[in-house]
């Protein structure tokens, strides 16, 4: 006697063993879940990106004297121009450095014991030539530099003004600017405030800076400022 047995589902068996989804199995997924996914991954994207600014904003606060000292030692020597040299000058130094640039400057001069000859034949393939480029191109990267260090503080400065309120620049120009402990800060205010709150207004300061980056953060000009923080942040 022949037994009957029952046979699995179409529909099902064919899932089973991987065959593709029918026409009316992609319509039953409904188009939120794929609005879901891209939401998802959005806010993922924004969370990250909110990370990267806060950690920009961390650097640029930890190093606000440094940026300060920096600033006032590129003016100084922005102020002096480059620096150029004479081939009195070229002799001078070659003398008293003993012409040990010989190989850096490609002139097989290692045959000659004579140090006038030696310092002749440098002068003759263009010491002092390419001395002075190399000063000419010191002073470029200094006074890009400058205008990388005055843009950073000017994020600093205009977040300190536009954004903080009277304690959290308070309290950010004595941790970050003179690096004062909290417990230092605290013994300074008149009016007693706990230690609680004078960390809260630090890191709140730090969000200001963070959120004076994020409005900067569609500025075409600026962009090429912010990716250069950004990178030496660690950020992205």
């Amino acid at each position: 006697m022949t037994q009957n047995v029952p046979q699995p589902d179409g529909q099902k068996a064919g899932k089973a063993i991987g065959q593709a989804a029918s026409p009316a199995d992609e319509q039953a997924a409904s188009p939120a879940d794929g609005q879901a996914v891209a939401q998802a991954a959005e806010k993922d994207e924004n969370i990250n990106a909110s990370l990267d600014y806060y950690r920009a904003a961390a650097y640029l606060a930890k190093n606000y004297s440094a940026l300060l000292s920096r600033k006032e030692e590129l003016e100084q020597l922005a102020a002096l121009g480059p620096v150029t040299i004479t081939k009195e000058d070229a002799i001078a130094e070659l003398s008293t450095i003993g012409g040990i640039r010989y190989d850096t400057e490609h002139v097989q001069s290692s045959s000659l014991s004579n140090a006038p000859e030696r310092i002749a034949l440098l002068l003759d393939h263009g010491y002092v030539e390419s001395r002075n480029h190399e000063f000419s191109l010191m002073y470029d990267r200094e006074v890009r530099e400058l205008a990388f260090v005055n843009w950073m503080l000017s994020v600093i400065q205009t977040s300190m003004k536009e954004r903080m309120d009277s304690l959290e620049r308070g309290v950010f120009l004595r941790y970050f600017g003179k690096h004062l402990s909290l417990r230092q800060i605290q013994s300074l205010r008149k009016r007693h405030i706990s230690r609680r709150s004078i960390a809260s207004a630090k890191d709140r300061s730090v969000g200001r800076i963070r959120a004076e980056l994020m409005a900067r953060s569609g500025l075409m000009e600026e962009q090429d400022y912010l990716r250069q923080l950004m990178l030496d942040a660690g950020a992205s």
